[in-house]
């Protein structure tokens, strides 16, 4: 069977942020297979930084949007990047990249025309520890979109 709606969401962020290069303009070059969607338990002791991870957050069905015989989906995900840097500045370094994932995927709102609107929502900066040289941030975003009423395949 063909991809939901949601899951055609989610592919397009993971796409979307496995385009952060320096050469496009970003701060930080990330390898392709270090972005994930994470529907369980994750293991990144085989990657280096920076490493995005994509996890489903909650969503909630609103009656009050939508068109007549749709249903309208607001979906939060959040976005965790992870990153090493020999930076004394680690807030600079966190900075860049929580700059990064809000450039790439403010480029398309649409989510690849599956998405009404692409909005984010907040984020937190954390450190592994004081003296480490490995930080990050979660960026949530919310997304709304639609589908055909009962059919979570059909726009």
């Amino acid at each position: 069977m063909a991809d939901s709606i949601r899951e055609k969401i989610f592919q397009n962020i993971q796409t979307t942020l496995q385009g952060i290069r320096g050469a496009n303009g970003c701060n930080y070059t990330v390898d392709p297979d270090n972005v994930m969607i994470i529907h369980g338990k994750r293991d990144d002791s085989a990657y280096a930084e920076p490493i995005i991870y994509i996890y489903p957050g909650s969503e909630v069905l609103n009656p009050d949007f939508g068109e007549k015989g749709s249903d309208y989906f607001e979906l939060t995900i959040q976005i965790e990047a992870w990153i090493r840097s020999e930076k004394i500045d680690m807030n600079s370094s966190i900075n860049k990249i929580l700059a990064d994932l809000i450039t790439v995927l403010g480029e398309d709102y649409t989510r690849g025309g599956y998405a009404i609107n692409t909005t984010f929502v907040a984020n937190e900066s954390f450190l592994v520890d004081l003296t480490g040289d490995k930080a990050g941030v979660m960026l949530d975003v919310k997304v709304d979109y639609e589908t055909k009423y009962g059919k979570p395949y059909e726009q």
